[in-house]
This record gives structure tokens, C-alpha cells and sequence, in this order.
């Protein structure tokens, strides 16, 4: 379910983002424009920040009481 939840709010996020950039510049299309490339952006970066979090986190299944 999890999925679900990510892909819809891919797509509210993306429509928030073509509606700002359409206030903005007046353009449907350049409206649009922005919100893709910014959805493009978003991704790889929302990767990499998991990877890299995955990767500094603290364990928490390590037994700490030392």
C-alpha cells in the first residue's frame, strides 16, 4: 500500500508544481515544463538522499547499554 501512497502524492506534488509555475510565468506549457523537470530532479535526489541516509544512520538493533 505503500506504493500507492507514493505515487499519489508524486502526483499531487507534481500538479502543486505545475500550478505555481504557471502562476508564474502565465504558460500552461512552460507551467508544465517546470513541473516536470522538477519531478525528473526530485527523484534521483530523493534516491540519493535514502542511500546516503541508509548509510549514516544509527542501527538500532545494536545493544548500546555500554
Amino acid at each position: 500500500m505503500k506504493i500507492y501512497k507514493t505515487i499519489s502524492w508524486s502526483i499531487i506534488a507534481l500538479l502543486i508544481t505545475i500550478g505555481v509555475g504557471y502562476l508564474i510565468t502565465g504558460s500552461i506549457i512552460k507551467g508544465g515544463a517546470i513541473g516536470l523537470i522538477a519531478r525528473a530532479l526530485k527523484i534521483p535526489t530523493y534516491w540519493l538522499h535514502e542511500t546516503i541516509y541508509e548509510k549514516i544512520k544509527p542501527k538500532t538493533d545494536c545493544d548500546c547499554s555500554n
